[in-house]
């Protein structure tokens, strides 16, 4: 968690009505984001978010919780979330208790490492704090370190952490299991070339449990959707997608008939000429 100075405020007697939603204002010293609360409520409560931010958020970590609410994707300080900016906001949504957002960044790490982006060390320490024995971060962060760490890396984090007490522990008893796991299936190599195709596609990380919120995952993006954003503004850009879809179907149709019909008045002119000047021949 970040330091909490000019850290993010939240007051419900904020709470502006415009035409379309209800949305809360989140104040700090230099900035003041608006939130519609009708999607808020989509991932975590008013309540939820207020007692986050109490305990000291910093903006970023706000920040890149917003651009997700809004465009499900993640951004961090530089167009790009490092792992350390997706831990951070895997334990805003922990204290958010939003399995959405965890869940995200869950598929989020599993992208990294189906690239092999190299995993940092001096985070499992962290993680391992500050979540419970069963949490889904700390399976998916042993599932990087077994699987992409070489040995000498891992040695260099184990090195770091000596001395420390239960929590590094714990991460490195995780990691020998999962690593010996590893080496029974692939008869006695852990390579990443020589295990499944791809052992951290969403598919795969559903099937070892990494997953809060399975049924979410399985789902067509629409019927996601509609069955988890009840909030009006979800079923009226449901809406309005619709309509766009339906829109550009019919412009592409009427641009096939008007090339028929363009073909056709060609043919019919060729006739036309044809018969012209057969009297003459």
């Amino acid at each position: 968690m970040a330091n909490k100075q000019n850290h993010p405020v939240i007051d419900v007697s904020n709470e502006c009505v415009d035409v379309f939603n209800s949305y809360l204002k989140i104040e700090g010293d230099n900035y003041t984001f608006g939130i519609h609360t009708a999607l808020l409520r989509n991932v975590t409560s008013i309540k939820q978010l207020q007692a986050a931010l109490a305990n000291g958020w910093n903006v970023e970590v706000v920040k890149s919780f917003l651009h997700w609410l809004y465009w499900k994707t993640f951004v961090g300080t530089q167009d790009f979330i490092t792992y350390a900016q997706l831990i951070e906001l895997y334990l805003f949504g922990q204290q958010l208790a939003s399995p959405l957002l965890r869940d995200a960044v869950i598929t989020k790490l599993g992208e990294y490492g189906s690239k092999k982006l190299l995993v940092p060390t001096g985070l499992s320490k962290k993680i391992y704090a500050a979540t419970p024995v069963d949490s889904p971060l700390r399976k998916i962060w042993v599932e990087l370190y077994a699987r992409i760490l070489n040995s000498k890396q891992i040695a260099g984090e184990e090195k770091s952490t000596q001395g420390d007490k239960k929590p590094d522990n714990e991460f490195r008893k995780d990691l020998i299991i999962r690593q010996t796991q590893i080496r029974e299936q692939n008869e006695g190599s852990i390579d990443l070339a020589e295990t499944e195709q791809n052992p951290f596609s969403q598919k795969a990380l559903l099937n070892l449990g990494f997953f809060i919120n399975k049924p979410a995952l399985i789902m067509h993006k629409r019927e996601f959707q509609a069955q988890h954003l009840n909030a009006p503004y979800a079923k009226m850009s449901l809406r309005l997608e619709k309509e766009i879809e339906e829109k550009a179907a019919l412009e592409k149709q009427n641009s096939v008939l008007e090339e028929e019909v363009k073909i056709l008045q060609a043919q019919v002119t060729r006739l036309i000429r044809k018969r012209k000047r057969a009297p003459d021949e």
